[in-house]
């Protein structure tokens, strides 16, 4: 298996409100591999509410956005 360089690479991880091809995204996180420092970490407020079962998941309500 070959190695991946984390140099100048980005982890990006987005949370949603449900695994359908409706889900929106509720919160965007970019982060550099190499030094772990978070680059963005943003809440973003859907066009419909959080669904109680991705709340239980991600643990973001409608009041966090």
């Amino acid at each position: 298996m070959k190695k991946l360089s984390t140099e100048n690479a980005i982890i990006i991880d987005t949370e949603t409100t449900g695994l359908g091809s409706d889900a929106e995204i509720v919160e965007f996180t970019a982060i550099c591999a190499d030094s772990g420092k978070v680059i963005v970490n943003e809440l973003v407020k859907p066009t419909c509410s959080i669904p109680a079962d991705a709340t239980a998941i991600h643990g973001i309500t409608n009041e966090d956005v």
